[in-house]
């Protein structure tokens, strides 16, 4: 049990009121002490020289000190020149030790005489001494008289009586201020807590408190009233802060699933319960392995925890039959970072992918489809363009056919090429550690022609020793289309220059930069969109088909990497691929 305020001042008071008076007695002790010896100090003096005067000019003797004594009432010493005891009525003087180095036998035999205190080491006792010269001046000697003072113990003791009353006098005004204290500050601060306890109890109408409270109190009453009204409006927007989340995550067509650092489910929404067949309550505060019995997804949230960073990968959930899924991990932290863990979107994407399978089919068979008639067509383009017969109308209409059909046929094979790389098998194509000088220098060889024609030049530079997991076909493709599109777009008489480079973390950028008319800001995020053309115009110049950079794209994800592009009005564009030295799960890839 804690002390009260009550018993606390009581102690206090009694403690600081009792040091206090022990303080005064030792100051009164050593005060009554100092005005003891002045006064003896004095009465002795003039009984020595009052003794000193009754000796005269006689020899000191044992039985003049006798006499002395008995007169005076002290104990008497004659002390020779030499500091030889002569006579002494307490003790044998023979057995006394020298007496020279008394300051009050020094004073007397130089002032004539002299007055000490200190303990003596005849007696053993506190004793005042006083001296004073008698005899001739060539046979002077000194006649002293000792007067034992009473102890520190002694006058301690003597007052004892008058300092135990006066202690049991503190210790009852001790009680009595600590009652009044109680009264006054201890029952106001009882009821405070009691107007606190109702405010946590929920029921403020039965916390006013009634009795007048002193000022300070006061101060403190109405700071708990202005206390309890702020965490009631910040309760209130609490709730409708959550009331509002909640809304919102239930709102959301996704599954959201929010774990702690130890894989506990601490917020999930109706839509991930029901894609896990359960209900929410069936998830939350539960493993997140146990509630959905899904090892796939514990996988992405354990990576992600682990990296601390984004993760974003599509698992199978069988539900209602196979359900495709992708889910997308974000680590996340709250209460001021103290709670840490990972939330996850999951979106079914099964119709979508059913759409993309479909769309892909669809590309790939008018593709094959339009390929043998546009063939035909440019053969038979080319055969009537041989004809003599021809004039010059009909041979600009048959070099249009010939051109478009051309054309048609570019956009053909890389429709095909796209669809080949968006396909799941490409994930599988074969993969060798190669030195990536050789893929660069086969690409240059095939983009020169179209270099010289408009007197570029390329420049390379690439370490002979940096060597890459890569296709090499798909990946000389890849530098071939951002050359390609590089030449397609600089000015004659410029330079592009590619340049192969090790990152760090075992990662390696391939780069291809020109000085060209450069790619507005605005549309930097979709140019490796399929078919997205910047400047559609100029894309009819150059022929090209809108699917290289998508093709380029594609490549890189294949090899585990990403693409990305800087680029400025009139100053040139560089295009970047980045693939690891190895390759890598897609869940870690860049962006």
């Amino acid at each position: 049990m804690r002390p009260s305020i009550f018993g606390r001042t009581i102690v206090y008071t009694a403690v600081a009121v009792a040091a206090a008076s022990l303080v005064f007695l030792f100051a009164a002790l050593y005060a009554s002490d100092a005005i003891l010896l002045n006064a003896n100090s004095s009465e002795l003096l003039k009984a020595a020289l009052f003794a000193s005067a009754l000796l005269g000019d006689k020899q000191p003797n044992q039985e003049m000190a006798e006499k002395l004594s008995t007169i005076a009432g002290y104990r008497v010493t004659l002390v020779d020149r030499s500091g030889k005891v002569l006579a002494e009525t307490s003790t044998d003087a023979a057995a006394m030790g020298s007496h020279e180095d008394r300051p009050e036998i020094q004073d007397a035999f130089l002032f004539g005489q002299g007055a000490a205190a200190r303990i003596s080491t005849t007696t053993g006792e506190r004793t005042l001494y006083a001296a004073a010269r008698a005899g001739k001046m060539s046979e002077s000697y000194v006649v002293r008289l000792a007067l034992p003072l009473p102890g520190f113990a002694t006058r301690l003791g003597n007052s004892f009586l008058l300092f135990a009353l006066f202690l049991g006098i503190v210790a009852a005004l001790s009680i009595g201020v600590g009652y009044a204290l109680k009264r006054h500050i201890a029952a106001p601060l009882s009821r405070l807590a009691n107007k606190a306890e109702s405010y946590l109890e929920k029921y403020p109408e039965a916390s006013s408190c009634s009795c007048a409270l002193p000022a300070e109190l006061a101060l403190v009453d109405q700071a708990l009233d202005r206390l309890f009204l702020s965490v009631q409006e910040e309760k209130q927007e609490s709730l409708a802060l959550g009331a509002k989340f909640s809304s919102i995550l239930e709102a959301a067509g996704e599954g959201v699933i929010a774990v702690d650092q130890s894989l506990t489910i601490v917020e999930a929404n109706s839509a991930s319960a029901r894609l896990f067949s359960r209900t929410v309550n069936d998830l939350l505060g539960k493993p997140f392995a146990q509630a959905t019995s899904n090892r796939e997804a514990e996988k992405i949230f354990l990576l992600c925890l682990e990296t601390k960073a984004e993760v974003s990968k599509t698992i199978m959930i069988f539900r209602d039959g196979p359900r495709k899924i992708n889910v997308h991990a974000t680590p996340f932290s709250w209460a001021e970072g103290s709670g840490k863990g990972a939330v996850a979107v999951f979106g079914d994407i099964t119709e979508l992918s059913r759409l993309e399978k479909i769309r892909k089919e669809f590309v790939a068979n008018v593709s094959h489809e339009l390929r043998t008639p546009i063939q035909i067509i440019q053969g038979y383009a080319e055969i009537l363009a041989g004809l003599p017969a021809l004039d010059g109308l009909a041979q600009r209409y048959l070099g249009l056919i010939e051109a478009n059909s051309k054309r048609m046929e570019r956009i053909i094979v890389d429709l095909l090429s796209l669809a080949r790389l968006e396909d799941d098998e490409a994930s599988r194509v074969l993969m060798e550690d190669s030195p990536l000088i050789h893929v660069l220098k086969s690409a240059f060889e095939t983009a020169s022609p179209f270099a010289e024609r408009k007197r570029l030049t390329l420049a390379l530079e690439c370490p002979e020793e940096l060597y890459c997991t890569m296709n090499s076909s798909l990946m000389e493709q890849a530098i071939f289309n951002l050359l390609d599109n590089a030449i397609a777009y600089s000015p004659e008489g410029s330079q592009v220059k590619v340049r192969a480079f090790e990152m760090p973390d075992q990662w390696v950028a391939l780069e291809v930069a020109d000085n060209g008319i450069g790619i507005p800001a605005a549309d930097l995020p979709r140019i490796f969109e399929r078919f997205y053309r910047v400047d559609k115009s100029r894309n009819k110049e150059t022929g090209g088909t809108g699917l290289g950079l998508a093709i380029v794209k594609h490549i890189a994800q294949i090899h585990g990497g990403g693409v990305s592009a800087v680029s400025y009005l009139n100053e040139g564009s560089t295009f970047r691929i980045m693939i690891p030295h190895f390759r890598v799960d897609k869940a870690e890839r860049p962006g």
